[in-house]
């Protein structure tokens, strides 16, 4: 089995031991790191955005696109597997990079090449060049395929085109199952088709309507976030149609709770008050604070948090650091630090915030606090209702 999040990895080795026909639970790099051992001399990868930052002077194109923006230009040129120059020229765009002047990928193509001289100097590779590495090993003969009878891609949404090829080129070429759970409206790190992973699943699909994670009321906030959405409407469409698959909320079977909690305070010391304070009336009437988790947009929002909760036992974490995981109970702090700058934001971009917000809510099993400072977040208006 194998996921992107390191914690889901970690979460699900520890619901799955006592299963011997699984040989394996672990995160899609940890997997690539252990396959590349005996093949190179593994090293800490490098990150492309220190190496922009860094240049920054010599390429007028990163202060004209952002360094963010590029990086993910970088990263996106390598997991979709474009080896040249001219199949980057060629190649169609979506999301950020849709817009894209020819001009503009002329100097961004320049840029990688001039990023890929250095780390080829320096004896250096990236997380992203890590897939092409061991496709490089499997290609010589180096790195054995073929090993496993049946994979499991939990989140799969997450994955790179060029991280399935692995996983295929893993599977025994007789018989071999490849089974993938994903959720498309919570691809907050990329959006690739099917088409563009490779995986043919017309006619082999089947789409889980009912969120039995969430109460109904913890899912009917939460999906309030991303239903007007129409980047993602145009990324979950079904090939070839135009529908998208809607959650079944009048489904019997779903569980019913409290309405989420949304609070609103002067200061932040004010809302860390509260949020301990609630926190020790939930252990004292017997909550797990192993199923409880506060959560943050921003790290340095994470530190402040984890001094004000000490001794309390509870999980601290960004918004991202837990991806598929769920709590019985959720606090989101400082609201406010979502959708920053929004008047700024693309469309692509508001999309993923949106994203991210309605994947961390949906963390929520039984009890979900939405706490912010000032005003609350335009974008998320949806949910007030």
């Amino acid at each position: 089995m194998a996921t992107y999040n390191k914690e889901l990895a970690k979460s699900l080795r520890a619901d799955l031991r006592g299963f011997p026909a699984i040989k394996r639970v672990t995160h899609f790099h940890n997997l690539c790191a252990a396959l590349l051992k005996g093949y190179i001399d593994w090293k800490t990868p490098s990150d492309p955005e220190g190496w922009i930052r860094a240049h920054i002077e010599q390429w007028p194109i990163v202060r004209e696109l952002g360094v963010d923006f590029i990086t993910a230009e970088i990263k996106w040129i390598k997991e979709v597997g474009i080896a040249d120059r001219g199949t980057y020229l060629s190649a169609e765009r979506k999301g950020r990079g849709r817009g894209l002047r020819a001009s503009q990928r002329e100097r961004i193509y320049d840029l990688l090449e001039a990023y890929q001289q250095w780390l080829y100097e320096q004896k250096a590779f990236d997380w992203a060049d890590v897939p092409h590495l061991v496709l490089q090993g499997m290609d010589e003969g180096k790195i054995s395929t073929g090993i496993y009878d049946a994979i499991l891609i939990d989140e799969a949404q997450d994955f790179a085109p060029v991280w399935i090829e692995v996983i295929k080129r893993l599977l025994k070429p007789e018989g071999g199952l490849l089974f993938l759970a994903d959720d498309p409206s919570q691809s907050i790190y990329r959006y690739y088709s099917w088409r563009e992973k490779g995986v043919p699943v017309v006619g082999r699909t089947r789409w889980l309507r009912i969120p039995y994670r969430n109460t109904r009321e913890i899912y009917e906030a939460a999906y309030e976030v991303i239903r007007h959405d129409e980047v993602l409407k145009r990324q979950l469409a079904r090939e070839g149609e135009s529908v998208v698959v809607e959650p079944d909320l009048t489904n019997q079977y779903l569980r019913h709770g409290p309405r989420p909690q949304l609070r609103r305070f002067s200061s932040a010391s004010e809302e860390f008050a509260f949020i301990r304070a609630e926190i020790e009336y939930l252990l004292q009437h017997g909550w797990s604070p192993e199923r409880i988790i506060v959560l943050h947009r921003r790290r340095a929002g994470v530190n402040k948090l984890r001094y004000h909760l000490r001794g309390l036992g509870v999980s601290v974490g960004t918004f991202h650091s837990r991806k598929g995981l769920e709590y019985d109970v959720v606090f989101l702090s400082q609201m406010q630090e979502t959708f920053a700058n929004s008047e700024d934001m693309t469309e692509e971009n508001l999309s993923q915030e949106r994203r991210l917000v309605y994947m961390t809510m949906t963390r929520a099993r039984e009890r979900l606090y939405l706490n912010y400072e000032g005003r609350w977040p335009e974008p998320l208006n949806g949910v007030l209702e």
